[in-house]
């Protein structure tokens, strides 16, 4: 198996379900869909997602019109949770948000994973780490 992958995990959006496919075809593994790995969902009360994804990723958690605190805490639980050895396909903000949380960064961009770029995690002493950025690239906010 690829990786020495022994299980996988995917947002519910179809852009990660895509990503994961291939994944799937040559591993034979079929990744979970947990919604705890999906993207930042727009607050209520926000018309234009473009901007406020802009202005969000230019800042810091703290500084943000509104708290993903809940959004960031059960992600990073649920990811702590999982098996060694576990592919997880997710999101630019949300992967940001996870390393981010781990290493303790206050920064909503902590770095620009490129598309089906591989962020590697390890845990020590039952404490997740960054073993390795995945590669990057410019992200453009559509």
């Amino acid at each position: 198996m690829a990786l020495g992958a022994t299980s996988a995990i995917t947002s519910p959006m179809l852009r990660c379900r895509e990503t994961a496919l291939p994944f799937e075809q040559r591993t034979g593994l079929v990744a979970t869909v947990a919604p705890e790995v999906s993207e930042i969902d727009t607050p209520e009360g926000i018309d234009d997602r473009v901007t406020w994804l802009r202005t969000l990723m230019a800042g810091e958690w703290q500084g943000s019109t509104h708290s993903f605190n809940d959004w960031r805490g059960t992600m990073l639980d649920f990811v702590a949770g999982l098996p060694d050895q576990t592919v997880v396909f997710s999101h630019f903000v949300a992967i940001n948000a996870l390393v981010g949380m781990i290493g303790a960064d206050p920064r909503v961009v902590v770095f620009r994973p490129g598309h089906c770029s591989v962020t590697k995690l390890v845990r020590a002493n039952g404490a997740l780490s960054v073993a390795e950025y995945g590669s990057e690239s410019a992200t453009r906010v559509l």
